[in-house]
């Protein structure tokens, strides 16, 4: 920059790796990096934050646990925004184990995270069927005050019906299942929350359990429409279930 006449400062060079990041050209943005500390500029907590971003949206994750640490030995201290940014990075490459250690790490710093951050690691635990923690995991949740939103709960929903579908659970299991269905809908109604009718699978989804929990019969609940997620049919279909 100075070649050109120009005089940088810290805003100028985060603002610099922030478009780099967001347009996903992570190495100009290492390579400014590298050029505003050879000019003796110290990075800060945003500068970290966006290229944390720029390697989490990349599915660089070693390099953004690397870049963590060495944020770390610097001195500075994360924010929520870093913790959001790590715990969704390491989630959208499936390790929900690091997602939930930074988790707690965040957690014990007192950060909250963001429904958006709530939401994948729920469907961390709904995704391989364990339902028993993405449940805590929306009371802890509610209990710190981040809101659940429609897409929590067509989440929680598709992880119920996907759990009930398991040829090797009996009855009782496959009706508790759908208790906490009839639940999470009732939340829903309480709260006037939306389904997210975007997502195909949770439309059908919510009017075939919304029906039922008017007292429908279960038969009259499966929809004739090929759009209709089999293992919702088969849900219903196999349980002779009144209200």
């Amino acid at each position: 920059m100075k070649e050109r006449g120009f005089s940088a400062d810290i805003i100028t060079y985060n603002a610099l790796l922030h478009g780099y990041c967001v347009g996903s050209h992570v190495d100009k943005a290492f390579a400014t990096y590298s050029q505003m500390l050879k000019e003796g500029f110290q990075p800060n907590i945003v500068t970290y934050n966006h290229l944390l971003r720029g390697l989490s949206a990349a599915g660089l994750m070693k390099e953004a646990d690397e870049l963590f640490s060495e944020m770390k030995e610097k001195g500075l201290d994360p924010n929520a925004s870093t913790y959001d940014t790590l715990i969704s990075g390491h989630g959208k490459s499936g390790n929900n184990k690091e997602s939930i250690k930074i988790y707690c790490e965040m957690i014990a710093k007192g950060f909250v995270p963001r429904t958006s951050t709530y939401n994948l690691l729920i469907n961390g635990f709904a995704k391989v069927g364990k339902m028993a923690q993405a449940r805590e995991l929306l009371m802890e949740m509610k209990l710190r005050g981040s809101l659940p939103n429609s897409s929590t709960y067509d989440i929680l929903i598709s992880g119920w019906c996907n759990l009930s579908d398991q040829p090797e659970l009996d009855r009782a299991s496959k009706l508790s299942c759908l208790s906490e269905v009839k639940i999470l809908l009732s939340e829903m109604n309480e709260k006037k929350t939306a389904p997210n009718l975007n997502n195909q699978h949770a439309h059908n989804s919510w009017h075939l359990c919304q029906s039922c929990i008017a007292g429908q019969d279960p038969g009259n609940c499966i929809s004739t429409s090929n759009e209709a997620p089999r293992l919702i049919q088969n849900y219903f279909t196999s349980l002779d279930i009144g209200t």
